[in-house]
């Protein structure tokens, strides 16, 4: 009779790349310092997206409440965008009356294929009330 021992197939490490002999099957690094790096390097990917979204959204915002204090509640969607405005990035969309409600944080509007109207801010409600 012969016995052959069964070796459990060594994982590579996700940062360095270098083999994982002990442990877990389902190990994923070599080591803490690894595992750190590789979390680190994955959490500056979403805050550099993050950022750039914002950086967007607060844009949007700013133009409509130019808008708002300058008592205008409609503009022409190509003068926008001309300014910065991104109709792509909007915090929340629903229907309303045949027609697409957009938000931008607190402000709401509603917009055609050229144009965006009926700019208003909407109050805010906290939780508390």
């Amino acid at each position: 009779m012969e016995y052959t021992l069964k070796s459990k197939k060594s994982g590579c490490c996700l940062e360095c790349g270098h083999s994982i002999q002990y442990g877990r099957s389902d190990k994923k690094f070599c080591s803490d310092s690894c595992k750190n790096s590789w979390h680190n390097r994955q959490r500056k990917e979403f805050l550099k997206v993050h950022s750039k979204v914002l950086h967007v959204l607060d844009k949007n915002y700013s133009i409509l409440e130019h808008c708002l204090l300058k008592g205008k509640t409609s503009l022409d969607l190509g003068d926008a965008v001309q300014w910065g405005f991104n109709p792509e990035y909007i915090t929340g969309l629903r229907r309303y009356r045949m027609r697409m409600e957009c938000r931008c944080f607190d402000i709401k509007y509603l917009r055609s294929d050229n144009k965006i109207y009926h700019i208003e801010k909407v109050p805010f409600i906290s939780d508390s009330e």
